[in-house]
């Protein structure tokens, strides 16, 4: 995957990650009560949003596997996506979601309080997901650097050459200790 392909298909899996996540945030700070939440999607036409979670964690799963492949291949800095790209994906892509779950009537979308505050989280959202993958990145990089140095090996000890040749006598290095004769033979019977 090379080209600009291969750079576009990890930023919209990243960018579906990031409706989602701004999706759930922007539903949870206009209605902050579960049961209310819970009543206004519902009537919103938001009966099938797991499968879209469902599909967000495993595209959001792949495009951060394949910027780590990508980042392992490369000896440059690999390129992530930028917060201009990541926001404008992830707006359109919320706008998209919240009109097709109304059956296409965009004033239904656009009167909804959660949708205005989640247009303005979609941004906050991709500036967060650029600033993540910056570090994903550079910290997989530098993993995998580390792991390709060859060990460093410690140089030998320089010894003075009279030093070096000398053997210690047994026993040199208990200096206190009485030196012992040798064993005595086994009788015989």
């Amino acid at each position: 995957m090379t080209g600009t392909r291969g750079r576009f298909l990890p930023t919209v899996g990243i960018a579906a990650g990031g409706v989602v996540l701004g999706h759930l945030l922007a539903y949870t700070i206009t209605f902050p009560v579960g049961a209310v939440r819970y009543r206004h999607l519902a009537e919103a036409g938001h009966s099938s949003f797991h499968r879209v979670v469902i599909a967000a964690a495993l595209l959001g799963g792949l495009a951060a596997a394949t910027l780590c492949v990508r980042s392992l291949r490369t000896k440059e800095r690999a390129s992530t996506p930028t917060v201009r790209l990541l926001a404008g994906l992830q707006v359109v892509g919320f706008l998209l979601l919240e009109v097709i779950e109304r059956h296409g009537r965009l004033g239904l979308a656009f009167s909804d309080p959660g949708v205005r505050v989640g247009l303005v989280l979609q941004v906050l959202v991709a500036v967060a997901l650029a600033l993540v993958l910056r570090g994903f990145v550079r910290v997989v990089q530098a993993v995998a650097s580390l792991l390709q140095r060859p060990p460093r090996s410690r140089p030998a000890p320089i010894l003075p050459p009279a030093v070096a040749f000398v053997r210690p006598r047994a026993g040199a290095h208990l200096p206190f200790a009485r030196r012992r004769a040798p064993p005595l033979p086994f009788p015989s019977s």
